[in-house]
């Protein structure tokens, strides 16, 4: 009887393990067969690995948008057009309106009015001229100012890029020129050696509009008092004597 009693115990405590075993066992297949049928069973590792490499490759071209490059427009042997340019006492460059006129005055310089010449002008101004290629490379570019004559005033020379657009707005500074003839005065523009073309920049006036002749009595100072003009019928000094 002592033996029996043992067998059976060591059988009452083992078969909780075994039922509980069993009942986790159940719940992990149910759980699976729930997530399969929700979404389809995963795909074999074969499958997934012959899956990336048959897309490998995709997304990587050169443009962000993965669109292909735009062909270039540009023409290395595309000409300048100038199309304007002005002087003012100083240039603002706004991104939307382009080069306008500042500093104190906020106009532009369309001419100087001396009572001779040469002369020479009291403030230095800067130039905004605007042009456009489609060249799309830097050039080489020499600027001058010169009378009707063909006579240099001002020169200057710096480099301009076209490859990033094909119209700019270029400023430059110059110190007070001396003027040596009135007239209409052009903005020359070479571009690598050649004359491209040239524009009306500012006229030079003298006081009175036409120059003194030799001789003749200077013009007087600004401010001074002029001498009012004779009475009619009246002899001044400088008239001879009546008959």
């Amino acid at each position: 009887m002592r033996f029996i009693v043992v067998p059976l115990l060591a059988a009452l405590l083992v078969s909780p393990a075994l039922a509980g075993d069993k009942k986790d066992k159940g719940k992990e297949s149910k759980d699976a067969g729930n997530f399969d049928d929700l979404f389809g069973a995963p795909p074999p590792k074969n499958n997934l690995e012959e899956m990336k490499k048959a897309t490998e490759g995709v997304g990587n071209k050169t443009g962000s948008t993965g669109l292909a490059p735009k062909e270039d427009e540009s023409d290395p042997n595309a000409g300048v057009q100038l199309l304007k340019v002005f002087a003012a006492e100083k240039i603002n460059q706004d991104k939307k309106l382009g080069c306008q006129p500042g500093g104190r005055s906020k106009k532009k310089l369309i001419d100087w009015t001396f009572d001779e010449v040469p002369a020479k002008a009291d403030v230095g101004f800067e130039v905004c001229l605007t042009l456009t290629s489609k060249a799309g490379r830097e050039m080489n570019m020499s600027v001058a100012i010169v009378d009707a004559r063909n006579q240099r005033v001002a020169k200057a020379s710096d480099v301009i890029d076209f490859r990033s657009r094909p119209k700019i707005d270029h400023v430059l500074e110059f110190p007070a020129p001396v003027f040596k003839n009135a007239g209409q005065h052009f903005y020359v523009v070479d571009l690598d050696g050649k004359e491209v073309g040239r524009l009306p920049l500012f006229v030079v006036n003298l006081e009175g509009g036409a120059p003194p002749s030799p001789g003749a009595a200077p013009a007087p100072a600004a401010g001074a008092a002029t001498p009012p003009p004779p009475a009619e019928g009246k002899i001044t000094d400088k008239e001879p004597d009546a008959p």
